[in-house]
C-alpha cells in the first residue's frame, strides 16, 4: 500500500487535470498541489477540485513525495532538471509522456541519487484537451505503463504501482526501449497514417471537388486521430523518432504488398492480405482500456 500525503502535479492539463480529480476521488487523504504555466488552468484546476493548492515557488516542492510531470513530451527533461535543486531526498518522480527511452534515459544521468525517478505513460486520453477534459476515471481500466530500469529502486516502484493501481489503472511495467516500440505500431504510426489519408484525400479534392462531401463512416472513423494537437504529435512522432521510423518502414512494405497485388490483378492475393488483417482485427482482446 502506498502511503503518500503530499503529491504535486507539474501541468494541470488534462492528463495532470484528471491525475488530481482521480486523486481526491479515491485516495481522498491525500492533499495535492499544482502547477502550470497557465494561471487559467490553475484556477480552473482549484475550481473543479483537481488540487487543493497552487504552487507559486519551485521551493515548495520541497515537502512533497509524489510528483507527476505531466507537461508536453518535448519539455519533460527541462522541467525536471529546473526543479530537482528543490526537490528533498527520498521524491518520487514519475512523468506522463508517450515517449520513454530517451528521457528515462537522460534523467537518470543527472538525477542525484536520493531523488528518484520511474518514468509513466498512462494509456488513456480523450478528444477534448486541457483541464476542460479532465475526468476522475480517466485511469479506470485504462492501461499505466511504468518504465523501470536496473536503476530502479524496487520498493519505490511498489509504492508507485500500489498508488497508480489504487486510482483504477491497470499498470504494467515495460522496458522503456520495448514501450517506445509497441507504442510506435500501436499509436504513434497510426496516428501518421491517419494524417497521411486526410492529406491525399485533401490533395484529391482539388482535382474532385466536393470529394470530402462524401467522406462517410469509414474514412471518419479510420482518421479520428488526425485531429489530434498538432504540436504535441511533432514532439511525440519526434522524441520518438528511431522507434516510428522502424514501424513506418514496415506500413512502406505492407502497402507495397498490396501495390504488387493489384499491378499483377492476382485478386486470390488481396483476398488473402485483406483477410490476414482482419482476423487479426477481430480477435483483438477486449478492450478495456480508452485511447
Amino acid at each position: 500500500m502506498s502511503n503518500f500525503k503530499k503529491v504535486g502535479l507539474i501541468g494541470v492539463g488534462l492528463i495532470g487535470g484528471s491525475l488530481g480529480l482521480a486523486i481526491k476521488k479515491f485516495k481522498p487523504q491525500v492533499k495535492v498541489y499544482g502547477f502550470d504555466k497557465s494561471s487559467t488552468a490553475l484556477s480552473e484546476a482549484l475550481k473543479l477540485g483537481a488540487i487543493d493548492e497552487t504552487i507559486t515557488s519551485f521551493s515548495e516542492l520541497s515537502s512533497l513525495e509524489l510528483i507527476f510531470i505531466a507537461t508536453p513530451v518535448s519539455t519533460v527533461v527541462e522541467v525536471i532538471k529546473e526543479i530537482a535543486p528543490f526537490l528533498s531526498a527520498g521524491t518520487i518522480i514519475t512523468d506522463t509522456a508517450s515517449a520513454k527511452e530517451e528521457i528515462v534515459k537522460e534523467v537518470e544521468n543527472f538525477l542525484p541519487d536520493s531523488i528518484y525517478f520511474i518514468g509513466g505513460h498512462p494509456l488513456a486520453g480523450s478528444e477534448r484537451e486541457g483541464i476542460s477534459g479532465a475526468s476522475p476515471d480517466l485511469f479506470v481500466n485504462a492501461f499505466y505503463v511504468l518504465t523501470p530500469t536496473s536503476k530502479t529502486d524496487a520498493q519505490v516502484f511498489l509504492n508507485l504501482h500500489s498508488f497508480l493501481k489504487d486510482l483504477g489503472a491497470n499498470v504494467v511495467a515495460l522496458e522503456p526501449k520495448r514501450h517506445d516500440l509497441i507504442v510506435a505500431y500501436i499509436s504513434h504510426v497510426p496516428h501518421i497514417t491517419a494524417a497521411a489519408i486526410v492529406n491525399v484525400a485533401k490533395k484529391a479534392a482539388r482535382q474532385e471537388e466536393g470529394l470530402l462531401f462524401f467522406a462517410a463512416s469509414g474514412f471518419r472513423d479510420a482518421t479520428r486521430i488526425a485531429a489530434g494537437n498538432s504540436r504535441l504529435w511533432r514532439d511525440i512522432l519526434t522524441v520518438n523518432r528511431k522507434a516510428v521510423l522502424k514501424a513506418l518502414e514496415e506500413i512502406e512494405k505492407e502497402i507495397g504488398r498490396f501495390k504488387k497485388a493489384l499491378r499483377e490483378e492476382d485478386d486470390s492475393r488481396i483476398e488473402m492480405l485483406l483477410e490476414e488483417a482482419s482476423k487479426v482485427r477481430r480477435n483483438l482482446p477486449v478492450l478495456l482500456h480508452k485511447d
